[in-house]
This record gives structure tokens, C-alpha cells and sequence, in this order.
């Protein structure tokens, strides 16, 4: 599982140095100067998904799909307390009911799909190894903020650069764990052993590639709480895709989770149109304070003749 990571993350890699050439050499466009945020949110990221890989060893994948669920409250969480952002309560409420929602929907996945021949102490071996990545999310996220508040507006550029610092970092961690554990070795062995595999990996980095593209435009043009939510809701797309094409049922716990999931994201619409509305109105009241204060001063040094 290390290895794959290390995959995707050297492939990820190369594609951003492609993008990063690309529009710093013919878009003329430069992207903000590295940071420590850089760095740490590099390295947080990559033990947390090193840890959600290796817990798949541990529990069933229906059971992690769960875990992961609570990404978004871990985010919203760490951004209030360690960073100046605070959220409305429509935002607070949205993020409950969509986690709720997919933890209705995917609940019966997981009374299906049970973790066999595992005894419960590697079940919570792998428990713990999930929470503490959903604790490595909110952290990051942090970090992630940080860089969008800091210095002049973002663009695509930094969102590549972004791409590229937190692939690299993940590339160099996956790499030392899976050499050092002997993984390296056994996964590269299985995969000359058997040549089908290169196509199927090569179709996974790729398509993580380009999907990591929008995923880190969305993080530096939306925020991470967006984007968060919209890696959550991916879960339940790919429930239903497989209630489509396997013939799967859709029950009681189908049905009210994905109505919870919906009510959540038009809850947290209707947040961002009242966080404009509140911009807009603050806008205009600066405005015409500042108005009024220059008639007052201009009235002030010049007074009406007699």
C-alpha cells in the first residue's frame, strides 16, 4: 500500500513539473514564494494518507470509506482553532448532516462487507491508524489556509506549485517507509511477476493526477472546507454508481442518508450566499462611512462665508 502511494505521488509529481513549466515559461505566470506552511502540510498529509493506506491491512475498505466520512468536522474543526477563520452556523450544521448522511449510507456497506479473519485487536489497530489520519486532515487543512490568506490572492500557478511541494514531500516519506519495511521490493517483484498490473496502475496515477489538479484548485480558490466536502460527497458517487451498475438495493438507510447529504450541501450553499451578502453589505457600509467622513472633514475646513 506504501508503494501505490509513492506512485501516484511520483506521478502526481511529474505532472505538476509539466503544468509548472508550462505556465511560469509560456503563461508568464510565477507562482508565491515557498513557505514552512509548504513543508508541513507536505509532510502531515503524507503520514496521514501513509496511515489510511496501511489501515486497509487492518479493516475493510467499506469501514475506512466510513472513518474517512468525518474529514469534513475534522477540518472545520482545526480551521476555527487554529487559524482566524470562524464559520456560521449554517456551515456547522451542513457539515454534520452531510458526515451523518454518508455514515447512513455507507453503514450497511460495512454490515456487508465485514472485516473477516481479523481479530479485534487489529480491527483496532486499524481503527486508530484511521483516526489518527482524520486528525492529520484537520491539521493540513490548517496549513492549507494559511497559504491561502497569506500574501497576494492565489492563482492556478500556486495551486500547481501546492501540488507539486505536498506530492514531493509524500514521494520521499512513501518511498523511505515502503524501502525500509522490505514493501519496496516485494511490490515491484509482483508487479514484473505479473505485467497486466502496469496498466492498471498507470490508469490509477493518472486519473489521481489530474483529479489532485481541480482537487488543489478548489483548496486554494474555495478553501478547504469546499473541498473537503466535495471529497466526501465523491464517497457517495461512487455508492450510487455501484447501486446503478451492480443491481445493488436501495433501502431505508440509502434513502434517508443521501437526503441528509443533500439538505447539507443546499445548507451550505445557502451559507456561501450569505457570506457574500454579508461582504457585499460591509463593503457598502465602508463606503459610505468613508463618504460621510470626507463631507464632514470638507465642511469642517471650510466654512460658509458671511
Amino acid at each position: 500500500m506504501v508503494t501505490l502511494t509513492w506512485i501516484t505521488c511520483l506521478t502526481n509529481c511529474f505532472i505538476s513539473i509539466v503544468l509548472i513549466e508550462f505556465l511560469t515559461k509560456v503563461k508568464k505566470r510565477d507562482a508565491s514564494p515557498l513557505s514552512w506552511n509548504h513543508l508541513f502540510a507536505g509532510l502531515i498529509n503524507s503520514f496521514g494518507l501513509i496511515l489510511t493506506n496501511i489501515s486497509m491491512e487492518y479493516v475493510s475498505y467499506p469501514a475506512k470509506v466510513l472513518s474517512k466520512s468525518c474529514k469534513p468536522i475534522s477540518v472545520i474543526i482545526f480551521t476555527t482553532i487554529f487559524t482566524s477563520m470562524s464559520y456560521s452556523i449554517t456551515r456547522w450544521i451542513s457539515v454534520i448532516l452531510i458526515t451523518i448522511g454518508i455514515l447512513g449510507f455507507s453503514i450497511d456497506e460495512v454490515e456487508h462487507n465485514e472485516t473477516f479473519g481479523k481479530s479485534k485487536s487489529m480491527i483496532l489497530i486499524g481503527d486508530l491508524m484511521l483516526l489518527i489520519s482524520i486528525f492529520c486532515d484537520g491539521l493540513t487543512s490548517t496549513f492549507q489556509e494559511k497559504l491561502r490568506k497569506s500574501g497576494e490572492k492565489p492563482n492556478f500557478t500556486d495551486c500547481i506549485q501546492l501540488m507539486f511541494v505536498m506530492n514531493s514531500v509524500g514521494m520521499v516519506v512513501s518511498f523511505s517507509i515502503s524501502y525500509l519495511t522490505g514493501e519496496f521490493n516485494d511490490s515491484m517483484n509482483f508487479v514484473f511477476a505479473n505485467p497486466s498490473m502496469l496498466k492498471l496502475l498507470l490508469a490509477i496515477a493518472i486519473l489521481q493526477g489530474i483529479g489532485q489538479i481541480f482537487l488543489f484548485f478548489i483548496i486554494i480558490s474555495y478553501g478547504t472546507l469546499s473541498a473537503s466536502i466535495l471529497q466526501t460527497l465523491r464517497k457517495l458517487v461512487t455508492i450510487f454508481g455501484a447501486i446503478l451498475i451492480f443491481n445493488d438495493q436501495f433501502d431505508v438507510f440509502k434513502i434517508i442518508g443521501s437526503a441528509l447529504v443533500f439538505l447539507g450541501v443546499a445548507l451550505h450553499i445557502s451559507g456561501k450566499e450569505e457570506v457574500k451578502k454579508t461582504a457585499v453589505m460591509d463593503a457598502e457600509n465602508t463606503i459610505e462611512l468613508n463618504e460621510n467622513k470626507c463631507m464632514k472633514s470638507l465642511t469642517e475646513s471650510s466654512p460658509i462665508p458671511v
